[in-house]
């Protein structure tokens, strides 16, 4: 009898103490981040995931297709926080205007390519006509 009230003891008290786990429902967007710093957020719901030669395309439910090289995807992690921001190729010819962390412009580049070549080590925000991302130059 003793040895059933120690086993029901400490086995609330481990049921009490465990921290409760999370799971993927409690995290609805995935953050993929490249190695240059770009962080992308899809919502969870939906989402399907294709793996190439040397390419994942995460395509979301609205069928909007990202595609990263696997060798300059730097994680994946299970977010909360949507960043609202997103990729613009950087082989784009595309020209962009770049901004500083505290809002001021600080030039305005032929493409995304020629702006992380001109730049200066720190954050960026890259405004393009059909995107805009975050770079952070090491």
């Amino acid at each position: 009898m003793k040895t059933k009230i120690i086993l029901f003891c400490m086995l609330a008290l481990g049921l009490t103490v465990l921290p409760a786990r999370a799971t993927t429902y409690d995290y609805p967007y995935l953050a993929l981040e490249s190695s240059d710093g770009v962080v992308l957020t899809v919502e969870v719901e939906g989402l399907t995931f294709t793996i190439g030669e040397n390419t994942l395309t995460a395509t979301s439910a609205d069928g909007s297709a990202y595609t990263f090289t696997l060798s300059n995807l730097s994680k994946m992690y299970f977010t909360d926080e949507a960043t609202a921001i997103m990729p613009l190729s950087a082989d784009s010819d595309e020209q962009v205007e770049v901004y500083n962390t505290l809002g001021q412009s600080v030039g305005n580049y032929r493409n995304a390519a020629a702006a992380k070549a001109a730049l200066r080590r720190g954050v960026y925000v890259v405004k393009g006509k059909s995107a805009t991302f975050k770079i952070s130059l090491p």
